[in-house]
């Protein structure tokens, strides 16, 4: 049988359709972001977002760090309970000790927490 070369740097680039989604998924993220999330992030300011940023990237730390020793330690269903437990205990976290900001201002907002 004869075959043809295989160019080893062709056969790790994705084909040219797939970079088209990647494109077209960024550029709908880009376009979509603003309307669906407003632009609330501008106005809380540098020091909340650089804090909640910095946390979650803790947080992925954390989980990337626990994750293969839980799941050599104690297996994966008990692993992937342990993290539902805690995305409960976050949930009824916000749920209970967070406000409702819905049809709110930003200043009512903050006066609400500043007391």
């Amino acid at each position: 049988m004869i075959t043809a070369p295989v160019d080893a740097a062709a056969a790790t680039e994705p084909p040219l359709a797939v970079n088209r989604v990647y494109l077209w998924a960024l550029s709908l993220v880009a376009a979509l972001g603003g309307l669906l999330f407003g632009y609330d992030w501008v106005v809380i300011g540098g020091a909340a977002m650089s804090f909640a940023v910095g946390f979650l990237w803790i947080a992925c730390f954390l989980l990337t760090y626990t994750f293969p020793i839980f799941n050599a330690l104690l297996g994966s269903h008990v692993t992937f309970w342990i993290y539902a437990g805690i995305c409960a205990a976050g949930f009824l976290f916000v749920l209970r000790r967070l406000p409702e900001t819905k049809g709110r201002t930003l200043e009512e907002i903050e006066a609400d927490l500043a007391s």
